[in-house]
């Protein structure tokens, strides 16, 4: 039996607050409050604070909607940002479905 997606990703994810997505100025998103041992952490360089806005141009809102999309497999990219930084950031991340549970 494979790992469950959430655990694979490597991630702490949280939803963004209304308070939170209105002093960022944006309408979708989810926090990285850490990324530990992972997927995320052995394909890309995200840090702690990065905001996930999008997974393949689809804005996310949930942890469970960024799992639902990493669940199908398949190379994903990840958009965002970082308070504070100018710019947007993304990253790619090849999912195998066959580690999955």
């Amino acid at each position: 039996k494979g790992t469950p997606i959430a655990a694979q990703l490597g991630a702490e994810l949280r939803a963004l607050t209304k308070a939170e997505k209105s002093r960022l100025g944006v309408s979708s998103g989810v926090y990285v409050s850490s990324v530990v041992k992972g997927i995320i952490a052995q394909q890309t360089n995200m840090q702690q604070g990065f905001v996930i806005t999008t997974i393949d141009d689809s804005p996310v809102n949930t942890p469970e909607e960024i799992q639902q999309a990493m669940a199908a497999g398949g190379t994903k990219q990840i958009g965002g940002f970082y308070p504070g930084k100018r710019g947007m950031y993304y990253y790619n991340l090849n999912i195998d479905t066959n580690t999955l549970e």
